[in-house]
C-alpha cells in the first residue's frame, strides 16, 4: 500500500514522501490503538 503512494509522488523530493510515509504510518497506529481499546 505505501509503494502505491511512493509511485504517485514520485515526482516530489524525498523529504516530502518520508513526511507522507510518517503520517500515513501514525495514522495506521491510532487506528490499530482504537482497535484495541474497544
Amino acid at each position: 500500500m505505501c509503494w502505491v503512494f511512493l509511485f504517485e509522488f514520485k515526482s516530489v523530493d524525498n523529504l516530502s514522501i518520508q513526511m507522507l510515509v510518517s503520517k500515513i504510518t501514525m495514522k495506521v497506529q491510532n487506528f490499530k490503538n482504537l482497535l484495541i481499546t474497544a
